[in-house]
């Protein structure tokens, strides 16, 4: 609306419709509407993207872990790359494997080793007649079993 003074007391008023402004700012609403849910599309695209990439090292070293808790091979390694905190944890893993393994063939031996004593002694109390029972118990001396 637009108002000119014209004289005494009088007054010339124009006004133009508003339906050409109403048209203008519904578009641009329906502009707006459009490119905000490309933009959420669009993130939620990318974040998905970057979660993967950011969680593949948790999923490998998950699958590594549940492949030696399934089969219980302890020579199993985890691939490590970087000094992040992920590749921290994987070494630590690699590490405790790699001294379970060794404790594992140190019980094995240290059993064997008792074992074959055992068996010695007891072959040997089969071959004499008389054989006390303390004879075919293993006697620990100096850290070994005999």
């Amino acid at each position: 609306m637009y108002v000119v003074p014209i004289g005494a007391g009088a007054a010339l008023e124009v006004t133009r419709s508003l339906e050409d402004v109403d048209a203008v700012l519904t578009e641009t609403r329906n502009r707006l509407i459009l490119v905000a849910l490309a933009g959420v599309l669009l993130a939620s695209g990318l974040g998905t993207l970057v979660a993967r990439a950011a969680l593949a090292p948790v999923e490998r070293l998950t699958k590594v872990i549940e492949e030696v808790a399934k089969t219980r091979d302890l020579s199993r390694r985890v691939a490590t790359t970087g000094h992040d905190e992920l590749s921290r944890l994987a070494a630590s893993f690699t590490r405790c494997w790699a001294r379970s393994r060794c404790r594992c063939a140190s019980s094995a031996s240290s059993w064997r080793t008792r074992h074959t004593s055992c068996a010695r002694r007891s072959r040997a109390c089969a071959r004499t007649s008389r054989c006390s029972p303390a004879a075919s118990r293993p006697t620990r001396r100096s850290g070994t079993w005999s």
